[in-house]
């Protein structure tokens, strides 16, 4: 008797079940796929922020001391690339990245981006300071979107995520002059 009661209860709810199952599921989905791409984000920011710090120590020990602007910012670029970036390679960080290195002198520094949220490549430059000098340095670096899942909440413009990181410093007063 309870058998036959367990197999009618079996059967009479099994449709409605997969009913629920599905409702659910879709939700459950979205969910699990935002928090991993939300966490792949952090962990680029993180790693991008990381790698800045440790570029910024090689300006900042004043190795930079006696460069070109240009090739000052060439060899930050090249200690940020050369480190471990998550979802991108050192190729591609090359190709996307855009660094703003330069003296902090009292004047304002411009916004990275325009008023439509996009990289403002007008705001980037070059500079290279002298023993003592204090410094800024601001890199901005886009990353591919994954799924394209919700583009529009997630994404700045071009279906891009957008990742910054800063640092500013002081270049060791008693560096060696080149």
């Amino acid at each position: 008797m309870a058998m036959q009661a367990f197999a009618r209860l079996k059967r009479e709810e099994s449709g409605s079940m997969l009913v629920e199952f599905g409702l659910l599921f879709i939700p459950l989905v979205v969910v699990i796929v935002g928090i991993i791409e939300i966490g792949l984000v952090l962990l680029a920011q993180q790693v991008l922020q990381s790698n800045t710090s440790n570029a910024v120590r090689v300006i900042e020990r004043g190795e930079a001391l006696g460069l070109s602007a240009e090739d000052a910012r060439s060899l930050a670029r090249q200690a940020i690339c050369s480190g471990t970036l998550v979802l991108v390679g050192e190729a591609a960080c090359n190709a996307s990245l855009k660094l703003d290195v330069r003296i902090i002198d009292g004047s304002p520094v411009p916004s990275m981006f325009d008023d439509e949220g996009a990289i403002d490549d007008d705001a980037f430059g070059a500079g290279n300071g002298v023993a003592g000098n204090a410094m800024l340095v601001r890199a901005v670096l886009a990353l591919p979107s994954l799924t394209g899942f919700l583009p529009d909440l997630i994404t700045g413009p071009g279906g891009q995520r957008i990742v910054t990181a800063q640092a500013v410093f002081r270049i060791d007063p008693y560096a060696p002059s080149l």
